[in-house]
């Protein structure tokens, strides 16, 4: 009990130490693909194709009447038939601060995504680019 109260000063300091970040994810919009991408675009691309796939590779979507409507009700941008490739574009901005409070990183986090189509489900293609700001 009596080093109780060194440990918790210590796990307090030790918090202390991590970099602050502030992300808006103003530039993402409010639909559901918008938050699915929350938590998977500063993972990379990769993460974000599995993440995307997982939400648009579900029957709801791929047993459709019309599968460009479902993905439209998810967040992409359709054209009208017989294309097969729908797209969504957004960005996110970070405002990450050091520690010590010496050196402040700011960057945008711009976001494409296409979907296509296909006989066996729904293909993702998706490509992030940083841009300080």
């Amino acid at each position: 009990m009596k080093y109780l109260k060194h440990v918790f000063p210590l796990l307090l300091a030790a918090c202390s130490i991590d970099p602050a970040a502030t992300n808006d994810y103003a530039g993402l919009g409010t639909s559901k693909l918008a938050t699915q991408l929350k938590y998977s675009m500063f993972l990379g691309e990769t993460a974000v194709d599995r993440s995307i796939g997982d939400l648009v590779n579900v029957p709801r979507v791929l047993n459709a009447a019309d599968p460009l409507a479902a993905l439209n009700a998810l967040g992409f941008t359709c054209p009208a038939p017989p294309a097969a490739v729908c797209s969504y574009d957004g960005s996110a901005k970070s405002v990450i601060v050091s520690a010590d409070r010496k050196d402040t990183r700011k960057f945008t986090t711009k976001v494409h995504i296409q979907a296509r189509l296909e006989n066996h489900g729904v293909d993702i293609n998706s490509r992030l680019q940083k841009i300080d700001f």
